[in-house]
Parts: structure tokens; C-alpha cells; sequence
């Protein structure tokens, strides 16, 4: 599509197409000048950001949560504009246990501008950026999509991945501001440990404390010096028994799992 300039007292027709491009390079525009900190909002501009459609049927505001969907254009449909602006279908976030905690895992997104509904912006993939994050643990070290949610993350440790916490107030629990460096970051906690039994375990026991913990991967160790955990296949055994256990991130079961045990 050629875009010709005029002449001064030269007759102006704005053919739609040409209208419409100089409305999505002003979208465009405007959208980068607050992600880049217009305004003295602040200087979040660095890092990897791409195109979305909100088609999600509400509003999005700034630093509001989406999900990646399916290319608004794809290389079939025009694989020059596919090559040069991939824009994706922007989607509330999603995390059941029916698809297995989350379709959005490795694929989200923080707006860094509002984008009306049935707009156009731009959302961070990677990069530091502002979000709400619903803080569980004071030591949880990322974030984690909530269904439906677009508004905030929920702070989460082991059997996830997710963006990296940076940084949230110190010694505080709750939704609030926090600095989130975005990717498929995997917490530094073990989600595996060796350990003992504290006590007798008998079939009927839904539970039993364990400790003398080993992590079995991460790299840091819980701060806890012993675990409950869930005896999911009635075992029976004495104290001080050697075990295994894991922790199930499945929706519902979130639960530390004895997954071997010592019946010797």
C-alpha cells in the first residue's frame, strides 16, 4: 500500500485503507510512549514486547494480566505482515484442573498501556515490568496465572513456573504492587525431598508429619524444618521410617505427598 504525501492546495481524499493505517500508527505510537514511561510513569520500556488484540470482550488497563492466543495473522494468511507485526488474540488468563493448571504457562503477557476492548497494544513477554501479585508467602519467589483473573498473580514456590518475583514489600502478605521479571521462570525451592517419618504411620492416617529433610532438586531448601504430608496410598509405617515425598501442584491438591516409603 503506497502512502503518498500531498502539496499544499492539492484536493485531500483519504482512502480507508490509507485512514486506517495512520489510526493503528497512532495506536501504535501512543502505545509505545507509555510503555517507555511517558509522562514520568516510569521507564519500563526494556525488554521483549509484542502486538495483542483485545477481543477478550472487557477493557484492559495497565499492567492488567493476558493470556497469548492464537495469531490474529498468521504466515498463511499474509506471511509478510506475519513476519513484520505478529499480533496475538489477547485472552483472560487460564488455570483449571481440567487443562492441568494453565493454558497460559510460558505464554503471558503484562499490558504496558490500556487497550480498550477491540483495540490494538502492546504487552511485555520478557522483561521487568509492574503487576499486581497476590503475595501468599512472604518467601514465594514467582508468579502464577489465577482463572479468569487479569488483574493479579498469585505467589506460588514449587511445581510451577512462571515470572520471577523481584521484589514485593518486605514482611507483607496480600495483593500489592510488585516488580516481576517475565518468562517461564522455575521457583528456587525443592519440589522433591527425602526425609523420615516423625512418628507411626498406620493405613488409616491421612497424614503425618516428616522431617530431616533432603532436597532432591532446587536449590534452596524450604524454611521449615518439617513438612505434612498426605498419605495418599494408605501405607503403613514405623517411626523414623525413611520416605520420599513431593509436592502435587494439580488444582485442588495442591499437598506435600508421600510418594515411597521404607516398610521394612
Amino acid at each position: 500500500m503506497a502512502l503518498d504525501k500531498v502539496q499544499p492546495g492539492d484536493g485531500l481524499a483519504i482512502p480507508a485503507e490509507t485512514y486506517n493505517a495512520m489510526i493503528d500508527a497512532a495506536a501504535d505510537y501512543q502505545a509505545r510512549s507509555r510503555s517507555m514511561g511517558g509522562g514520568g510513569s516510569g521507564k519500563f520500556g526494556y525488554g521483549v514486547q509484542v502486538r495483542v488484540r483485545n477481543n477478550t470482550g472487557t477493557d484492559l488497563g495497565r499492567f492488567n494480566i493476558v493470556g497469548l492466543g492464537t495469531m490474529v495473522i498468521s504466515d498463511e494468511d499474509n506471511e509478510s505482515e506475519f513476519f513484520s507485526t505478529p499480533t496475538f488474540e489477547a485472552e483472560i488468563p487460564v488455570r483449571t484442573a481440567s487443562l492441568n493448571y494453565s493454558q497460559h504457562v510460558g505464554k503471558l503477557g503484562i499490558c504496558q498501556g490500556a487497550i480498550p476492548k477491540g483495540f490494538v497494544g502492546w504487552v511485555k513477554v520478557a522483561g521487568v515490568s509492574p503487576v499486581k501479585i497476590d503475595i501468599v508467602n512472604d518467601r514465594d519467589d514467582i508468579g502464577i496465572v489465577q482463572d479468569g483473573n487479569a488483574t493479579e498473580l498469585k505467589s506460588w514456590t514449587g511445581g510451577e513456573t512462571g515470572p520471577s518475583i523481584l521484589w514485593h514489600k518486605p514482611a507483607t502478605t496480600g495483593v500489592q504492587w510488585s516488580l516481576c521479571l517475565l518468562g517461564n521462570h522455575r521457583s528456587k525451592f525443592a519440589s522433591l525431598y527425602r526425609a523420615k517419618l516423625t512418628g507411626s504411620l498406620a493405613e488409616t492416617d491421612a497424614s503425618i508429619s516428616v522431617d530431616d529433610l533432603v532436597p532432591m532438586d532446587g536449590l534452596q531448601h524450604l524454611d521449615t524444618d518439617a513438612i505434612t504430608a498426605h498419605n495418599v496410598f494408605s501405607w503403613s509405617g514405623s517411626d523414623d521410617a525413611d520416605c520420599l515425598l513431593a509436592w502435587n501442584n494439580h488444582v485442588g491438591f495442591e499437598r506435600w505427598e508421600l510418594i515411597q516409603l521404607d516398610c521394612s
